[in-house]
């Protein structure tokens, strides 16, 4: 736009709104840290969310203020990198768990898969940020086509991300949903923690599709001046909510755990006699940490011992607690007879 006149004020856009509430996903953030604390996992949905707050406000002063051409091109420029930091960055949540916990060929599998998409992300969206400079510096939109074609890459990037994630996350839970048979201190956790990866996953894979059909039929850099541009606008939209689903997902799998094992320790209290046993992990979890969070997985080595349980106690050969700050093995965890 040329004239100051026809210049829409920030507020008066969509752009503002969406800036607005990524700020107030901070926020949301900050109040829940005295009940999940801070770890890597918390911080995925905080970069974010401030990624896609700078982004939303570099795009108006690139494609809606009077600003001059320089100022143009670095806003386009660094909102392009801005959105990168958001799109790309919540793949990571699930990233920050498998790290920990996937070993040998799944490890080497899922990390080459994940930095291959990663790449090819960072690739696409290099080339769509310098076609678009190219094309703020010609004052023209001839180069859309080929960015909505470079979208579709990216957007396609980005859901295979999530795909591949969800598929090693569940089977690891799967994994652990079904030893909760003999542990069953952690069947909620379990249950919770696949039901938020299917959300997840579900989620982002239905916004990138979305996205890349969207913006094949885009006709303007960042305006919504069709049906099509105004389905992408509205997916944007799903799309800077997303953090709020991963807070919730901290604290509910929060809550999971805390149930878990306050059942498991009232049912110890509670024993007296019977067959079914369960493993009291209170003293390991008070040395590591005052409740074990998301990022903790619990692997019970059997003991080939074939000592009856005739007696109220036996140690277990080993558990092993692993978290994003600590590592914990303790022989002497107990099978208490209930």
């Amino acid at each position: 736009m040329s004239s100051s006149d026809s210049v829409l004020p920030y507020f008066e856009l969509s752009w503002s709104i969406l800036s607005s509430f990524d700020l107030l996903h901070v926020v949301a953030a900050l109040l829940i840290v005295p009940i999940t604390g801070v770890s890597t996992l918390w911080a995925v949905p905080v970069v974010c969310s401030v990624a896609s707050s700078i982004a939303n406000g570099l795009c108006y002063i690139a494609y809606y203020s009077d600003a001059s051409t320089n100022s143009k091109v670095l806003a386009a420029a660094f909102a392009d990198m801005f959105w990168l930091i958001q799109e790309a960055g919540l793949p990571f949540y699930s990233y920050d768990i498998l790290r920990r916990f996937l070993q040998g060929k799944s490890r080497i599998i899922f990390f080459s898969l994940f930095w291959f998409l990663i790449v090819s992300t960072l690739a696409f969206r290099g080339a769509i940020l310098s076609q678009r400079v190219l094309d703020i510096l010609s004052s023209n939109t001839t180069r859309q086509a080929l960015i909505n074609k470079l979208h579709i890459g990216y957007f396609g990037s980005l859901a295979l991300l999530e795909i591949v994630s969800a598929f090693f996350l569940l089977r690891i839970f799967v994994q652990g949903k079904r030893q909760t048979r003999i542990l069953p201190s952690g069947r909620n956790l379990f249950k919770q923690l696949i039901l938020s990866t299917e959300v997840r996953v579900s989620s982002l894979a239905i916004l990138g599709i979305g996205r890349t059909i969207t913006y094949h039929f885009h006709t303007t850099a960042q305006s919504a001046t069709n049906l099509a541009g105004e389905l992408d606008r509205f997916l944007v939209a799903c799309q800077n909510y997303f953090p709020v689903i991963m807070l919730i997902d901290l604290l509910t799998t929060r809550i999971a755990n805390a149930e878990d094992t306050n059942s498991a320790t009232s049912a110890y209290q509670r024993s007296a006699a019977g067959n079914p046993v369960t493993i009291e992990l209170n003293r390991v979890n008070n040395e590591a940490r005052k409740d074990i969070d998301r990022q903790t997985f619990v692997r019970i080595k059997p003991d080939t011992d074939k000592q009856s349980l005739e007696d109220i106690t036996k140690p277990c050969q080993k558990a092993i607690l692993k978290s994003s700050t600590f590592t914990v093995e303790r022989t002497d965890v107990v099978v208490h007879q209930v």
